[in-house]
C-alpha cells in the first residue's frame, strides 16, 4: 500500500505514535493480566515500527532534498 503525505501530516502521525508509545509504558506497568501485557507489548512494538518507517522515509526526503539543492542546474 502507498500513502502519500504531506511534510505536516509526517510530522503529525509521528507525534501521535510518540504519544501512543509514551502512553502504553505506564499502561503496561500496571497490567496483572499477562495476555493483556503481551498485546500491550505487541501494539507497542508495531507503533515503534511505524515510528521507524515514518522517519526512515523523512530522512530519505531529507538526503534527497540536500542532493538536488547541491547540483548545479
Amino acid at each position: 500500500m502507498i500513502v502519500e503525505l504531506s511534510a505536516a501530516q509526517r510530522d503529525l502521525l509521528v507525534a501521535l505514535v510518540d504519544e501512543a508509545i509514551e502512553s502504553l509504558g505506564p499502561e503496561i506497568h500496571h497490567t496483572f493480566a499477562a495476555r493483556y501485557r503481551d498485546t500491550l507489548r505487541a501494539q507497542r512494538r508495531e507503533l515503534q515500527r511505524l515510528r521507524g518507517l515514518l522517519t526512515d522515509v523523512a530522512v530519505l526526503e531529507a538526503e534527497a532534498d540536500a542532493a538536488s539543492a547541491s547540483s548545479p542546474p
